[in-house]
């Protein structure tokens, strides 16, 4: 979760509150607080346990200010309840949400992480963004962002520190989707300044005219990866980036970093640009066209090393820098060394001969009888023999597959559904449906959940499962004995996408299925 480090700087917020009282011990609804994670303008961060169902949850607890304002505690009560509705990967689960006497609070997803913040301070600046792991958590950051745009729904203070880096497989997830607005839904402060984050602001942001867009993040996200590649965000951290953001063109990228390949400043320029409809229409183009750019960083290869004749003997190799001589080299045999005449060794002192002879016999008694005490050396184990994951279950549709203690079947395929009210899907994608059908065995605890299913094209490419909005759509519950459920999983992909296979792949076990859809 949220680590101590990953708190926001107040200096570079347009609000801050106070730092309130530590709430470590105390329970909120089921979940009791047991201790403190972190701070940020938004709030105080916890790591919870559920009392009832003894599972860990990060909580964030508002400062007293906004809960004591009613309309400020409609506000985030909204705005949770939007966050809630999204399930992605790359998305950190919002599961609820309350209010007491004097605070309101969100219960969230409980993630072993850093902040992405802390890993990029770290790594050297030059080459940070050719670098393999950060050009992950760059498209993990997008298909996060695509997917809530998709559903209406916009983060309005993305930045580093919102942003976790799982510990246990390296994936970004973005976190705080929405709340920014509920407390700057409606106010700003008395000196008129906007609320955010000073140095990923929108300059419509800054302006304060009409309610925030996708192209928002997306200008957000324009200014995180241009501090990911120079080292600082497009126009500073201060109250002064405000004015560039509305005014000025950023620096220029040749100043900057001047090693940096020459397309990636039209790519900055596109995704910063002031009016919202010259930037890049998602966060997975922007990012995109910053990969095509910006070559990834290959591994320096390993020196080769130096043959070994099987023989034991040493090997001579020339080195790299020899040059040979220009004339004949000339060999000329060394004279031969004066013949000397052979004399005879002289005897050995027999008293020193005495005296080695004893020592010798000292040292094998002394080897013999540690010989003697010493326990036989024990063999070392037999190897053991590595286990593998078993290969994925080739399945077939309308055929169950036996899976994770249940028969799962995909029972129906629907390559161009209607999408359902509310859902973005533009004209250079499609809405795929799958129908699936869960039939547990005779031992309770199967999970059905639509969120083992991804769908991969022949490129490669993978598309997680949504269920928002959709009619008949899977639940996500653990099933009874003997018990069937039926549902809906839909995915959004490219119109030109071929090859479609669904993919099972449990977040709990190993087992894994795949069914090619066509």
């Amino acid at each position: 979760m949220i680590l101590p480090g990953s708190a926001d700087r107040d200096d570079e917020r347009g609000v801050t509150e106070g730092g309130g009282r530590d709430l470590t011990g105390r329970q909120l609804g089921p979940y009791r607080l047991e201790a403190h994670l972190g701070n940020g303008g938004l709030g105080h961060v916890y790591r919870a346990r559920h009392i009832t169902l003894d599972i860990p949850r990060a909580v964030k607890v508002v400062p007293a200010g906004p809960a004591d304002d009613p309309d400020a505690r409609e506000r985030f009560l909204r705005e949770a309840r939007t966050a809630a509705q999204l399930h992605h990967p790359n998305i950190v689960a919002v599961f609820d949400f309350g209010a007491e006497a004097e605070i309101q609070y969100l219960v969230m997803e409980y993630v072993e992480s850093t902040v992405l913040g802390d890993h990029l301070s770290r790594m050297p600046v030059p080459g940070r963004l050719g670098d393999p792991a950060v050009r992950r958590w760059i498209r993990d950051v997008a298909m996060g962002l695509d997917h809530a745009h998709a559903y209406g729904i916009v983060h309005r203070d993305l930045k580093p520190a919102n942003v976790l880096v799982r510990s246990a497989d390296g994936r970004a997830m973005v976190t705080d989707f929405g709340i920014a607005q509920a407390r700057a839904d409606g106010r700003r402060t008395a000196a008129g300044r906007p609320d955010g984050t000073y140095a990923y602001l929108s300059p419509e942001q800054c302006e304060g005219t009409g309610e925030p867009t996708s192209a928002c993040d997306v200008y957000a996200l324009a200014a995180m990866l241009y501090e990911i590649a120079t080292g600082d965000p497009p126009f500073g951290r201060d109250i002064t980036a405000v004015s560039g953001h509305i005014q000025k063109s950023p620096p220029a990228l040749r100043l900057k970093a001047p090693d940096l390949p020459s397309g990636l400043a039209a790519v900055f320029a596109k995704g910063l640009a002031k009016a919202p409809g010259d930037r890049y229409q998602t966060a997975g183009e922007l990012v995109s066209n910053v990969l095509v750019a910006m070559p990834e960083r290959q591994a320096e290869p390993e020196p080769a090393p130096r043959p070994e004749p099987e023989d034991g003997t040493m090997a001579i190799v020339a080195s790299p820098t020899w040059v040979p001589p220009s004339s004949p080299v000339v060999l000329v045999e060394p004279e031969p060394p004066p013949a000397r005449r052979w004399k005879p060794p002289p005897l050995p002192d027999l008293r020193v001969v005495a005296v080695v002879a004893a020592a010798a016999l000292g040292v094998t008694v002394i080897v013999a009888i540690v010989r003697a005490v010493q326990p036989a050396p024990v063999p070392p184990p037999p190897p053991v023999a590595q286990a593998s994951l078993p290969a994925p279950v080739r399945g077939v549709m309308g055929t169950p597959m036996e899976l994770a203690g249940s028969r799962v079947t995909v029972v129906a395929y629907d390559p161009r559904a209607a999408p359902p009210t509310g859902a973005r899907v533009n004209a250079t994608q499609r809405f795929v449906v799958v129908n699936v059908q869960y039939q547990a065995g005779s031992g309770n605890g199967v999970l059905a959940t639509p969120y083992d299913w991804v769908l991969s094209d022949d490129q490669g490419t993978t598309y997680p499962a949504t269920v928002e909005g959709l009619s008949g759509a899977l639940p996500e519950r653990t099933l009874r004995a003997n018990e069937t459920v039926r549902g809906r999983l839909a995915f959004v992909v490219p119109r030109t996408a071929t090859g479609l296979v669904l993919q099972y792949d449990a977040q709990l076990g190993d087992q894994a299925a795949q069914v090619p859809l066509g």
